[in-house]
């Protein structure tokens, strides 16, 4: 009896264990940029079924049991019937200031119908970020189809929270996170320019090759 009180006790230790593991914050701790930063392994959600949360509330102890750490290889929500909120808390232990600290979304703008959330600084200031499909594009920060704006690139601590919502687009939420510096931004631009440059190619090419077919054919039968 004593050894199956001591399996079971061990046994709820490890849950225990487990679900604070899966519960801890990380933070982020970015001291270079040489290569993209990659922020999933650091991104926390919360599902917010009644979409009615606001940033205060979710700041506060009451909430903090919610949070679940992100496990995938990036944030991916099945769901399109609710709200997902995310966080990170990101710390710059040098000044990035010659990188010029970008965060990128590597994902084009159909795949996310509302996407809101502010950068808290340590000091208090608060900048607020909206992007999405029904945004326009003149209203970006930076150049682009992709979801990205300039991050704090002195050495600081800052926190990443807010939400997305795809209830106009009834898609799953896919959301890669990294901090890149201008050079690869400028590079991943380029690379999303020239995918857009051959589809557009392909396609044309299909329609002169099909309305060609089509006046072929209409030419071959009126001759019979």
């Amino acid at each position: 009896m004593h050894l199956l009180g001591r399996i079971l006790l061990g046994l709820f230790a490890s849950i225990l264990v487990n679900l604070a593991q899966a519960t801890e914050r990380q933070t982020a701790f970015v001291d270079n940029l040489d290569q993209p930063f990659d922020l999933n392994p650091y991104l926390q959600y919360l599902i917010d079924t009644e979409r009615h949360y606001t940033v205060d509330e979710l700041q506060s102890d009451k909430f903090q049991s919610l949070w679940q750490s992100n496990t995938a290889n990036y944030f991916k929500g099945a769901d399109d019937d609710v709200r997902y909120w995310f966080r990170i808390k990101i710390s710059n232990k040098t000044d990035l200031e010659k990188f010029g600290s970008i965060l990128l979304f590597p994902a084009l703008p159909v795949l996310l119908s509302e996407l809101n959330f502010s950068v808290i600084s340590e000091n208090g200031t608060i900048k607020k970020i909206s992007f999405g499909h029904f945004n326009k594009l003149s209203r970006r920060e930076l150049p682009g189809r992709q979801y990205a704006f300039l991050l704090p690139s002195e050495k600081s601590t800052y926190e990443i929270i807010g939400w997305v919502d795809q209830r106009y687009t009834a898609l799953p939420t896919l959301m890669p996170m990294y901090i890149v510096n201008q050079e690869q931004f400028r590079a991943e631009v380029s690379k999303y320019h020239g995918i857009m440059i051959a589809f557009y190619s392909v396609m044309t090419a299909m329609l002169l090759y099909n309305g060609c077919l089509f006046l072929a054919l209409r030419s071959a039968r009126n001759a019979l």
